[in-house]
């Protein structure tokens, strides 16, 4: 299982962060300044301006009450080095990292939506601060993210210009409290079939995330190619997929060979992908 490890930092100081929002009450006079040094974890140590990661969130509380957000993309510089204030007391931190494109957070609702979801990782730590303090903090930011992957066997024609698949449900968000899938919808999502791919066999695969909670959840998915016309060429459809956060569920099959069934396989390591037919 990949994992994002973050490394806190305590120091007391006094400091002013210019991405984050402080609610009115902080008091700057019993602060503790905590730098996040973030790093990821695969076969090796790869700091988290090196990953695939392009967003980063941090949510404050104390208690049930909102602190303040800081935001940072990996356009930063200091992307892999989060500084924050926090006042004296016990806070709630919870952490959000992600690729995905059109996030929206609403602190209001707790929640982050994507408009294309992409692999993300969550996680919570508790720090009680006081002032004059120092010391460290670890925390270990696991996959929330489910991920399908499809296969087609048979040959792409010349005419088929996208893939689309459509699933009963599925989840395009989460609550950054509780890391639970938010935001179910019923919503055609395709990709752009390229050139190199005409002709060939068993070499276009299609990857779709979403979000799961720590139960499975299970959808039908209709699969259907297009030519440039928006014409139907081929479809097909998967019977009853399982999907559960940090498994990546794929399916391999013929498309235009008649409209089969496709089958399944579970990938319960995401490093290493299992293949299956029908």
């Amino acid at each position: 299982m990949k994992k994002l490890i973050i490394c806190a930092l305590l120091t007391s100081a006094l400091c002013a962060c210019e991405k984050q929002t402080v609610s009115e009450d902080l008091q700057e006079d019993r602060t503790a300044r905590i730098t996040f040094n973030l790093s990821r974890t695969e076969t090796r140590a790869t700091s988290l301006s090196d990953s695939e990661m392009t967003d980063l969130w941090l949510f404050d509380y104390i208690g049930d009450n909102y602190v303040q957000t800081i935001h940072l993309t990996s356009s930063d510089d200091d992307f892999s080095s989060v500084t924050a204030t926090l006042s004296v007391g016990t806070h709630n931190i919870y952490f959000v990292a992600s690729r995905g494109d059109d996030s929206m957070v609403d602190e209001i609702n707790r929640t982050i939506f994507w408009g294309t979801p992409r692999d993300t990782f969550w996680g919570k730590t508790i720090i009680s601060v006081t002032a004059g303090m120092t010391g460290t903090r670890n925390v270990t930011l696991e996959r929330v993210s489910s991920r399908l992957r499809i296969t087609i066997s048979d040959e792409i024609p010349s005419d088929m210009s996208r893939l689309s698949v459509k699933p009963d449900i599925w989840y395009f968000g989460m609550n950054y409290i509780t890391s639970a899938a938010e935001f179910p919808e019923q919503r055609e999502r395709s990709v752009t079939v390229p050139e190199s791919y005409i002709g060939t066999t068993n070499k276009l695969t299609a990857t779709f995330y979403g979000f799961s909670g720590e139960d499975e959840w299970n959808s039908d998915i209709p699969i259907k190619a297009y030519n440039n016309n928006s014409e139907i060429i081929g479809q097909a459809t998967i019977r009853n997929a399982t999907f559960i956060r940090n498994v990546s569920t794929e399916y391999s099959g013929c498309l235009f060979a008649g409209n089969p069934d496709f089958g399944i396989e579970i990938n319960d390591d995401w490093e290493f992908p299992h293949t299956g037919t029908w």
